[in-house]
């Protein structure tokens, strides 16, 4: 990790995001790392989905808000072509990591975004137009500028989130889905730990834009508790059953025995 990360601000706002001590936030941050440096080299790590990129970090929380977390932290940067991208990667990444790229002839990802481009591309001809024509360029940009007031109520609303509702009920449709996708899995108790859960969550981390989603990740990522090794039985049954032996004489002479500490001894 490069020298001063950790007192970095954005190093503080991931440990916010995620409310996470330092050394877990120091944890993540390496575990990400790792990932790009053995398996996405170029540093495109968008090429996984969320829910990979978490399992393989062995993030215990909701993937996307990990992945989140890490935009806002601008350790990870979104990208139109490649998705995701590790931030400023071609800097920062190991030595033979950029030998070996330079050797194959490949480049590092870095992210692209296109919209960017047309409007660098329209300021600049529109000079080129205003040189050509003054007046009567200038005064079609005038005739075509339009009212902020207007765009704004003419603009479709924003989506919002919502919290899950207080008596939130798992819909048939999610529970067969989760049958087939974790047939392993107590379902109905899931949906009962999935709903305290995020009634208990606090202010904006208990928003969600899509439940379903948010559900269907939650199955995806549910770990069995039902599943458990045998049990040893308990000592008292077990001396019981000894004692019960003793008394059927399970094929010796019950008199010529004696039990001495839960043990039994010859007696000649």
């Amino acid at each position: 990790m490069k020298s001063g990360t950790t007192e970095s601000m954005k190093f503080m706002v991931l440990k916010a995001q995620l409310r996470v001590s330092k050394y877990a936030a120091i944890g993540i941050l390496e575990g990400l790392w790792a990932l790009t440096a053995t398996s996405a080299s170029d540093g495109a790590i968008g090429r996984f989905s969320n829910i990979e990129i978490a399992s393989w970090m062995e993030w215990d929380g909701d993937a996307d808000e990990l992945i989140d977390a890490l935009i806002k932290a601008r350790f990870v940067d979104e990208c139109e072509e490649n998705r995701l991208v590790i931030h400023d990667w071609a800097e920062h990444a190991p030595t033979y990591i950029k030998g070996d790229l330079s050797k194959h002839g490949k480049d590092f990802a870095v992210p692209k975004r296109p919209a960017e481009q047309p409007a660098k591309h329209s300021a600049k001809q529109h000079a080129n137009d205003a040189a050509k024509d003054g007046a009567t360029k200038s005064s079609q940009a005038k005739s075509s500028q339009v009212d902020p007031k207007k765009e704004a109520e003419q603009a479709p609303p924003q989506k919002r989130g919502s919290r899950l509702p207080t008596d939130w009920a798992l819909p048939d449709d999610l529970a067969a889905w989760a049958k087939a996708e974790r047939p392993d899995l107590d379902i109905r108790m899931e949906a009962d730990r999935f709903r305290d859960y995020w009634a208990a969550k606090p202010g904006k981390d208990g928003v969600k834009l899509d439940w379903p989603a948010t559900w269907r990740n939650w199955v995806r990522n549910a770990k069995n508790f039902a599943r458990a090794g045998p049990q040893m039985r308990p000592r008292q049954d077990r001396r019981d059953d000894f004692y019960r032996q003793l008394r059927q004489g399970n094929g010796r002479d019950s008199n010529t025995e004696r039990v001495i500490n839960g043990e039994a001894e010859r007696v000649d």
